[in-house]
């Protein structure tokens, strides 16, 4: 079920182009079952996911700053946990470069992001 998310692609060229440097990817974007991410209890701690059933985890810092969505609702990070106990897909964000987690919607992501369905 994991497939990863990108920025549009236009809105990189722009981005690059208006700049006049070379376009970066900032934030990467996983698409997961709940059963595939376990949250911490306090914000600050670790997020742990699986790709895969067979992946080993992988250890994601989840910042003070990261903001939680069911939908399009924020959400406190208890509301966030007991959300991933619903069949609904779990986006999982993060800065490309550093690893933190910057935001997690459950639900029907309204992002405007392209999905690679490799």
């Amino acid at each position: 079920m994991f497939k990863k998310l990108l920025l549009p692609a236009a809105l990189l060229c722009v981005s690059g182009l208006a700049g006049g440097g070379e376009t970066r990817i900032i934030e990467e974007a996983l698409e997961l079952s709940g059963h595939q991410v376990q949250l911490p209890s306090s914000a600050g701690g670790n997020l742990y996911l699986r790709r895969c059933a067979e992946c080993a985890p992988e250890r994601f810092r989840l910042g003070s700053t990261a903001a939680f969505f069911v939908g399009q609702r924020p959400v406190s990070l208890s509301e966030l946990r007991l959300a991933t106990r619903s069949s609904s897909p779990v986006y999982v964000f993060y800065h490309a470069q550093e690893g933190h987690v910057t935001r997690i919607i459950i639900g029907r992501s309204n992002t405007g992001m392209v999905k690679d369905e490799r």
